[in-house]
């Protein structure tokens, strides 16, 4: 009998072969009986995908009222991909600077905040998070489902839920560049030790209405996470480019692929130097003439592209270098970009075997 033997299967084969089949036909199998619904769960949550835009709101709260109620559910997430471009596209409405709140009816608030508190945060952030949650701020519903997920492999925030993060930059700081709290009972900060692939993708369009919110010192911990091997992060340009408080450089030498959006080659050589092993690396730089000043200029200097790969230059194998500009604020046109100094340095790649450049 075909429900015998799926139950009798390790549940590393389960989660390999069940993983191929969309989710819509794992549940039609999960609900055939109760013996195949248990042995399924961890394949159901495994993976979950959730989409924002503007014909539907995530149904994060719905979420959270699970994992909250059934942490081992929790416990058998392994990738969240939190997916969307546009809350505002397909609407006739005029663009709106801030960001959509959504439903939260369905969260249990007295659940949610006994897990902040659980966390043990410093200052008043467990306060204020627990603010944002009763309201619907997506940032802060998104970080609670991460930090509820202990064996998380693989982060990915799409356009929409990767705009603003400060609730989420938080939690990592004192997370992975501070002294994390271990007294006390139960649960405390995750220490994020499996997550291996995050993907904070390009701001550009978002930040450029946005020019007021910097992000670097929300994603900068990123660095930190201790078995990082893949990081795709759009980064600003902060005009003093400094780790976070209290916390040396990272060794980031676990990360083997880089793919970096927004930042300037001025600062680019500050994030290289913590990737010794890197073996692939996507740069493309960005430039709006309201953004990121005084460090985002239209004039790409070559010689400092040179000396901030240097410290890869024995571990790059592949190596892709864009560059974009887009308009900004009164401007008709497209900003040109230039180039000054000489792409000489990159003959001190020793190990390179693919470049493309524009």
């Amino acid at each position: 009998m075909l429900s015998a033997f799926i139950l009798e299967l390790p549940l590393e084969l389960r989660l390999s072969s069940f993983g191929f089949l969309p989710p819509r036909d794992i549940a039609s199998t999960a609900r055939a009986c109760k013996a195949l619904h248990t042995a399924l769960q961890p394949v159901l949550y495994s993976h979950i995908d959730l989409c924002w835009d503007w014909q539907r709101d995530p149904p994060l709260g719905l979420l959270l009222r699970t994992l909250l109620a059934r942490p081992e559910l929790a416990s058998y997430v392994q990738s969240l991909h939190f997916q969307g471009r546009s809350f505002d596209e397909g609407k006739f409405v005029v663009w709106r600077p801030e960001i959509p709140t959504l439903d939260v009816s369905s969260l249990p608030r007295q659940e949610a905040d006994t897990a902040v508190d659980l966390f043990k945060l410093a200052g008043s952030v467990g306060d204020e998070w627990k603010g944002k949650l009763g309201n619907g701020n997506v940032d802060a519903l998104v970080t609670l489902i991460v930090c509820l997920a202990p064996n998380l492999v693989l982060l990915q925030l799409g356009r929409v839920f990767a705009i603003e993060t400060p609730v989420l930059g938080e939690v990592l700081r004192q997370s992975l560049c501070g002294k994390r709290n271990t007294s006390g009972p139960q649960r405390t900060l995750p220490a994020f030790s499996k997550l291996r692939q995050v993907s904070f993708p390009y701001r550009r369009q978002d930040a450029s209405r946005r020019i007021n919110y910097k992000n670097a010192a929300d994603v900068l911990p990123l660095f930190y996470l201790p078995a990082l091997e893949s990081l795709r992060l759009s980064i600003d340009n902060p005009a003093e480019f400094v780790w976070p408080a209290g916390a040396a450089a990272p060794d980031a030498s676990s990360v083997t692929s880089l793919q970096l959006f927004r930042i300037r080659e001025q600062l680019l050589g500050y994030i290289l130097s913590t990737v010794p092993r890197l073996r692939y690396l996507k740069w493309e730089c960005f430039y709006q003439k309201w953004q990121d000043k005084p460090i985002s200029q239209n004039t790409i200097d070559l010689d400092v592209i040179g000396a901030a790969l240097a410290p890869v230059r024995e571990s790059l194998v592949d190596l892709v270098l864009e560059a974009e500009s887009d308009i900004g604020r009164g401007e008709i046109d497209v900003p040109f970009m230039k180039t000054s100094g000489s792409i000489s340095g990159l003959r001190n790649l020793k190990r390179l075997k693919v470049l493309r450049v524009p």
